[in-house]
Parts: structure tokens; C-alpha cells; sequence
């Protein structure tokens, strides 16, 4: 077991730039909750893809269903122009805030390629001894295409965008959540000392005692018993009442196994983070609340897109 979590571990390690990966890495860290998966990423993912079919099946009307799908499948491996990508983020994120963020994230991919592209122009230039003709450089530099960006890319960009504003939106009460189950690991640590303690010395007063001392059993991994999830409930508002506790342990944990995940205090508790983070985020800066939902992912419906033809052009 020990050699499997280090191969995993550095397996992380090793394809953390993957937003797949990355996420796993996250919710095994108490960093993101598991319904992330399913509400944002692969949902980012599902829509990104949908909405680049429907952009083909307007782009190219007259054409059957089967070779729209082969079309699609060869975009998906290719580059997105500068018009769709554009209205990709338009239909993905509808606040403004997220739509310009994501804008100067892939605009700055795109400038970074194209820096490299050139440095890799001139050094291959030099090392043939060769000069680029002025004229080639000029239509380098008004190209369109280097306006593009690889499907691939831009979906990664998005993935990478959203994973980081939820995990910031959930520092906090990482952190919190994180304080406290060491915490009870902690008073668990000295509980068992003291039994430990009590039996050393009754064994050496009747040495008829069993050989084995009492067996522990050790805290898991980012999972709360009762008291500690009601400690984290009243961290998070030391205003609530003693009713409101139980009813979100009731619902965190309804048939009283004493094991509460962080993802499944995110479940339970999300409302009361939006609220805190809002409060949060108000007293020290006076930010919109429209900005504390770690990113409005908007999952546009694909097939509203009466208005298409009017923003991709070619």
C-alpha cells in the first residue's frame, strides 16, 4: 500500500499540468470537492464540445450528419480561429469579469507561441546562415492564422481558469477543515497515549494481563466525527444555532456513521461558504458578489444559438 500511494504520489507529480490529473491531485488534498468533477469540469468539457459542433452545423448547413462528425472529430485536433474562440468564452462564461479574464489568458498563449515560433525562426536562420526575407516577415506578422489556437489548448486554458478559481474560492474552508481534523487527530494521539499509559502500568501490576495492548484505531485521512464537523459549522459562523448544527450534521451525515468527507461538508455546507466568502470578500475590498462563485461558468445551452452567424466570420 505504502509503494502504491508513492507511485501515485509521484505520478501526480509528474502530470499535474493536466487539468484531469490535476483535479484528482486536488480532491485527494481536501482542496476540491468530488461533485466538481461533474459540475464544472467535465461539464466545461461537454459543453466546449457541443458548442463547436453546433458552430460546424452552421458553418456548413447543407452538409450530412456523418461527415459533420468526421468534421468535428478533425477540428477537435485542430486550431480554433480567432472569431470562435472568441464566442466560445462568450457562450461558456456570461460575466463579463470571467469573459476579459479568459481573453488576456488565451490572447497571452497565443503571443507566447508566436514569440517562441520566431526565436525559433531566427536561431534555425543562423545556424543555416541564412537571413528571412523582409516581405516573409511582414506577412508573418499580418498572418490571421497566428490568431489561432489548438482546440486543445484553449479547453485546457478554460479547465485551468476554472480549476483556479474554485480551489480559491475553497482555500479558506480548506484550510479550516484541514486545522481541525489535526486537531482531532491530535486529541485521538493523546487519548491513546493515556490508554496506553494506564495498560503499561496495569500489566505491570498483574503481569496475567494479554500480551497485546489495546488495539488503535487510526484517524482517516480528511474524515470528521460529529464533534468536529460541528465545530468546523460553527468556525465557519459563530452565530449559528445549536438547531441549525444539528441539521446540517443530519444531512452530512444521516445514518450517524461518524464519517464526514470534506466533499461531503462543501455538499452541505455550500451555501453557507457563498455567504461567508461574500461577507469575506465585501469587508475588505467591496467586490461585486457576482464574483464570489469562483468563476460563473454559465453551461450555456448549445442549442440557442439563433444569433451564431453574426459572430463567426471567416
Amino acid at each position: 500500500a505504502e509503494y502504491m500511494g508513492d507511485a501515485i504520489k509521484r505520478a501526480l507529480a509528474r502530470y499535474f499540468t493536466d487539468p484531469d490529473v490535476r483535479c484528482f491531485a486536488f480532491i485527494l488534498n481536501n482542496r476540491l470537492h468530488e461533485d466538481y468533477i461533474f459540475a464544472y469540469h467535465y461539464a466545461i468539457k461537454r459543453t466546449a464540445n457541443q458548442l463547436l459542433l453546433s458552430m460546424l452545423r452552421i458553418e456548413n448547413p447543407k452538409i450530412p450528419e456523418t461527415e459533420l462528425t468526421l468534421l468535428f472529430q478533425e477540428r477537435i485536433a485542430d486550431s480554433l480561429t480567432q472569431a470562435e474562440w472568441v464566442f466560445l468564452i462568450q457562450q461558456l462564461y456570461q460575466a463579463p469579469q470571467d469573459q476579459t479574464r479568459i481573453t488576456a489568458l488565451v490572447t497571452a498563449h497565443i503571443t507566447e507561441a508566436i514569440r517562441k515560433e520566431k526565436e525559433a525562426a531566427k536561431l534555425k536562420a543562423a545556424a543555416e546562415f541564412s537571413l528571412v526575407p523582409y516581405s516573409t516577415l511582414r506577412r508573418e506578422e499580418t498572418d490571421d492564422t497566428k490568431l489561432n489556437i489548438a482546440y486543445r489548448t484553449f479547453v485546457k486554458i478554460v479547465l485551468d481558469y476554472q480549476l483556479e478559481g474554485y480551489t480559491r474560492f475553497l482555500a479558506d474552508f480548506s484550510e479550516l477543515f484541514q486545522e481541525i481534523w489535526a486537531r482531532g487527530k491530535a486529541n485521538d494521539d493523546y487519548a491513546y497515549a493515556e490508554v496506553m499509559e494506564r495498560w503499561a502500568a496495569a500489566k505491570e501490576a498483574n503481569p496475567q494481563l494479554a500480551d497485546e495492548p489495546p488495539q488503535r484505531v487510526e484517524k482517516i485521512k480528511g474524515v470528521l466525527n460529529e464533534v468536529e464537523f460541528a465545530d468546523l459549522v460553527r468556525a465557519l459562523d459563530p452565530t449559528v444555532s445549536d438547531s441549525d448544527v444539528t441539521s446540517y450534521l443530519a444531512e452530512a451525515d444521516p445514518f450517524e456513521t461518524g464519517r464526514i468527507t470534506f466533499s461531503r461538508s462543501v455538499a452541505v455546507l455550500g451555501d453557507l461558504l457563498k455567504s461567508v466568502a461574500m461577507a469575506k470578500d465585501l469587508a475588505e475590498d467591496g467586490a461585486q458578489p457576482a464574483a464570489l462563485t469562483a468563476h460563473n461558468f454559465s453551461g450555456s445551452d448549445p442549442s440557442d444559438l439563433s444569433f451564431a452567424n453574426e459572430v463567426i466570420t471567416h
